[in-house]
């Protein structure tokens, strides 16, 4: 198994079960090697969690550059990001967010990850209002801070704790999305929901 499996079957680990709950050990019998050679390629958790974390994130920030170049309309990479997130959404617990809090160079990494995709929001933004599909009349940048808080903050209080955080980012977006919508962003969004609730598939 190369240094990059064994990353991407560490973090497939944490998001499942938990960063603290999963030891060196048993990724090393994971991945059928011994523990001292995983830690000869890493030399704690906490350095194969940040790698597995920008592995993961060079893959999607690639892939998201190219459905950029590729894509018609700004409405294509919306809805293109919003099926990737809903799908990775879906691997991550709440106990992964926990305990990623007592990893702070881990966290330093996840809000360096943040800091590209919040710059890529702004340009989504700037490019959906020449398309006609965002409002005009909002402060952007005041949004764009918001959107920061928020995602840094993960799950806000123990109010919500019992929501997953599949459920948190697909309710936000949805909300999020709707409110900088102009009316034809409105009909694209919704038609597309609605495709996507019946299974079918969705073109601009």
């Amino acid at each position: 198994m190369t240094k990059s499996e064994l990353s991407r079957t560490a973090l497939d680990l944490f998001s499942r079960y938990g960063i603290k709950s999963i030891s060196m050990e048993y990724i090393a019998n994971e991945a059928n090697i011994s523990k001292r050679t995983l830690y000869e390629l890493f030399a704690d958790k906490e350095s194969l969690l940040i790698e597995g974390l920008n592995q993961d994130f060079d893959e999607f920030s690639s892939l998201v550059k190219k459905v950029e170049k590729d894509s018609m309309s700004i409405s294509e990479v919306i809805i293109f990001f919003y099926n990737e997130m809903f799908m990775k959404s879906r691997s991550y617990t709440n106990k992964f967010f926990d305990d990623l809090k007592k990893f702070p160079n881990a966290i330093e990494q996840k809000n360096e990850h943040r800091k590209f995709f919040r710059e890529r929001l702004t340009i989504w933004l700037k490019r959906g209002i020449k398309e006609g599909v965002f409002r005009d009349d909002i402060d952007y940048n005041l949004l764009v801070s918001l959107t920061k808080g928020f995602m840094e903050k993960r799950i806000p209080s123990d109010h919500i704790a019992q929501y997953s955080y599949h459920d948190l980012y697909s309710t936000v977006f949805s909300i999020f999305i709707r409110g900088i919508c102009t009316a034809k962003g409105v009909e694209i969004f919704d038609t597309y929901a609605r495709k996507k609730k019946a299974g079918e598939i969705f073109q601009l």
